[in-house]
């Protein structure tokens, strides 16, 4: 019977480290500033996430490195890894700028609702329909 290969735990923590950095994120952002966020949420967000890896990738560093170098190398990817995340997901680097200059053309709203003049059984409704232009350049 072959054994057992043993799971690779510096390769998946590679991954866990922002991904758990992000997650704990969500939770000090709605701790500390509620369910209803002024400014933007993205960067704060990013920022908890900084400090929630600082955390995460410390305690990773003492119980997966070895020497002082990888302790310190899985806390810097702990404070750099979620900002990493968040330009992999996003694709922020450098496609903003072109995607700005893209003129999007006006959008046509359509709304259809039911006024109904009286609150009877009997009555009949009415309908009214307004058409909106928005003009998003």
């Amino acid at each position: 019977m072959d054994e057992a290969r043993p799971l690779p735990w510096r390769t998946l923590a590679v991954f866990f480290v922002p991904f758990a950095a992000l997650a704990a994120a969500t939770g000090l952002q709605r701790w500390f500033e509620g369910s209803a966020p002024s400014g933007d949420p993205l960067l704060r967000w990013l920022l908890f996430a900084s400090v929630a890896g600082l955390l995460v990738g410390g305690i990773t560093g003492l119980v997966l490195g070895r020497t002082r170098g990888e302790r310190y190398g899985w806390t810097s990817l702990g404070v750099v890894g979620p900002w990493l995340v968040a330009v992999a997901v996003t694709g922020t680097c450098g496609i903003g700028a072109p995607l700005a200059s893209v003129a999007v053309p006006k959008i046509t709203l359509v709304a259809v609702w039911a006024i109904a003049p009286e609150v009877s059984t009997t009555s009949d409704t009415q309908i009214e329909r307004r058409q909106v232009t928005v003009d998003t350049s």
